[in-house]
């Protein structure tokens, strides 16, 4: 198993553990919990998945931040981990309590990033009773909120002690649940129970009943949230239910060789079910991961060029690099420092860079040169979050590569040119994304949607941040 440690894009971390191959199965904890209470059944699940099981934000073992407890958001560090991480085959999420919150909530903002199965481990639609629901957790109601904010807020720890103890109907070692507490010790007050009202706050129901994937809700009988569990199953034709006796919160831990055997059946029919495809994740400024991010061309001066594309394209406003650099840059083999000066601007989700020779040194614009002359369309780029994967794959395909290095002052991605002009025509790049590319991409694309005409050539620093 690796360790990893994962940056969103509003600047927090999230450790995040790797282990085993297959299909990618990402399992998320609940409240004040971490990845590590997953261990038994990871060490199973994982000769037939790849498991990614993160730590939510302040939770485990990710660093502590303030900001950002509330649904929405783990959601979205989620979606981003996935984009990250995910790498194209079939995809599967378990959430377990807030877990499965979190899922639902992705299932209802975030379409693009739709799994192909989901679990949901012990956790109703609405965790609160009211008049038109009465299968909460059993005695929780908005007044009894207020008394968990007050006593999270003031004594998190006897709060967390007295509750891990409620999750098991049979408790588990004493070194085991020694390390339980101490892997729930680490969130710190405020944040916890800011995203504990978030969550007990929230009402599910309307995604559940529009469920748009397969999903199987498993649930331990001797905990206070069965009822609402199994209710799942009536909310939705697509939902499953099981129900294991003798089990409290943790299915996992108290009955973990049926939870994986439940886990892998329903995965195993899924999987037999439906010809899973290979999934499509969407970088934020609109472009499929490993689709078409930019085209380019080779021009005389790559300012008088933006002004003349501005005006005749509508395009802009345009972001002008003068020098570009780049470290590490090999031209067919040898170590090159050709100058050259790029331009850049958002056309709807697909980017154009406008690229100026400043020298006659050997460069890959100086062979666009000699075949087609200026204005000739020089590249055309795709993104990958695979880098090394991808180039093996051209280089495989006889595709070998003519220039490659890390660009400096576009935020440092590397970036290969392979030979595929006898095939494609143009030259094939590969740009590698990952959380502070695409973020600028994004910066680009957001500038073109507000530029007002005015202005049409800037300089880099111009460009506004997010």
């Amino acid at each position: 198993m690796s360790q990893h440690i994962f940056a969103t894009s509003d600047g927090a971390k999230l450790s995040v553990r790797v282990s085993g191959a297959g299909p990618t199965l990402v399992m998320l904890h609940g409240w004040a919990m971490a990845s590590g209470y997953f261990d038994q059944a990871i060490c199973r699940l994982e000769n037939n998945y790849r498991v990614i099981a993160p730590d939510f934000r302040a939770h485990g073992d990710s660093p502590p931040v303030r900001r950002g407890h509330r649904m929405a958001r783990y959601a979205k560090d989620i979606s981003e981990l996935i984009s990250a991480y995910h790498d194209g085959g079939p995809l599967y999420m378990l959430g377990w309590s807030m877990g499965a919150s979190v899922i639902m909530a992705m299932l209802d903002l975030f379409p693009d990033c739709l799994p192909d199965a989901v679990i949901y481990v012990d956790q109703p639609p609405l965790n609160i009773n009211t008049a038109d629901w009465s299968l909460g957790a059993r005695g929780m109601t908005r007044a009894a909120i207020d008394g968990f904010e007050h006593r999270l807020r003031a004594d998190l720890a006897g709060f967390l002690d007295e509750f891990i103890s409620s999750m098991f109907v049979k408790a588990p070692g004493k070194s085991e649940l020694s390390r339980f507490r101490a892997l729930s010790a680490k969130i710190e007050a405020d944040s916890a129970a800011d995203i504990l009202i978030d969550h007990l706050n929230q009402d599910w129901r309307d995604v559940v009943r529009r469920q748009p994937v397969p999903a199987l809700a498993i649930a331990g009988e001797g905990f206070t949230a069965v009822e609402g569990a199994r209710a799942l199953g009536q909310l939705s034709r697509s939902i499953e239910v099981v129900t294991f006796k003798e089990c409290g919160h943790c299915p996992f831990i108290e009955k973990t060789d049926e939870f994986v055997e439940a886990v892998d059946g329903f995965l195993q029919k899924i999987s037999a079910r439906h010809h899973v495809r290979r999934r499509t994740s969407y970088l934020a400024s609109g472009q499929p991961v490993g689709g078409i991010q930019l085209i380019a061309f080779v021009v005389e001066d790559v300012r008088e060029a933006a002004e003349t594309w501005a005006k005749l394209t509508g395009i802009g406003p345009w972001f002008v690099v003068d020098p570009f650099r780049a470290d590490d840059l090999f031209y067919r083999g040898e170590s090159n420092d050709a100058q050259f000066a790029i331009a850049l601007a958002a056309s709807g989700s697909i980017f154009v860079s406008l690229i100026q020779p400043k020298d006659e040194k050997p460069s890959i614009y100086q062979e666009v040169l000699a075949r087609r002359g200026f204005g000739a369309l020089s590249h055309v780029a795709f993104s990958t979050k695979r880098y090394e994967r991808d180039l093996a794959t051209l280089q495989s395909a006889g595709c070998p590569p003519l220039l490659h290095g890390k660009a400096v002052g576009v935020d440092g991605q590397r970036f290969a040119y392979l030979d595929t002009m006898d095939i494609l025509g143009p030259i094939a790049e590969l740009i590698e994304i990952d959380t502070a590319t695409e973020s600028f991409f994004l910066r680009l694309k957001r500038a073109a949607l507000a530029w007002d005409g005015l202005n049409p050539v800037r300089k880099l620093a111009d460009l506004p941040p997010l």
